[in-house]
C-alpha cells in the first residue's frame, strides 16, 4: 500500500512504498491469482468423472434383422 511503512529484516522501517510498488505489486499478485484459477479450473475439468453410456438396447426387428444376417452369413458358407 503506497505510503506504508517498508521494514527490512530485522523489522526496522526503511522507508515507504512508492506507488509504482504498489502497482507493481497488484500486477504480480492478479498474475499469481489467475495463474492460480486456471490450474484450479484445469483440475475441476480433468477431475470430471466420466458417466459411461449405456449401450442402445436391441429392439426385436434389430434382433431379427441380426438373426436373418447371421442365417444368410451361414448359407452362403455352407454352398
Amino acid at each position: 500500500m503506497r505510503g506504508a511503512w517498508r521494514l527490512d529484516l530485522d523489522g526496522k522501517p526503511a522507508g515507504v512504498v512508492t506507488a509504482d510498488e504498489e502497482a507493481h505489486a497488484k500486477a504480480t499478485l492478479a498474475g499469481i491469482k489467475a495463474r492460480k484459477e486456471a490450474r484450479t479450473a484445469t483440475a475441476k475439468a480433468v477431475a470430471q468423472p466420466v458417466i459411461p453410456q449405456s449401450p442402445k438396447r436391441l429392439s426385436l426387428t434389430d434382433l431379427k434383422a441380426a438373426a436373418l444376417a447371421r442365417k444368410t452369413s451361414l448359407n452362403l458358407h455352407n454352398n
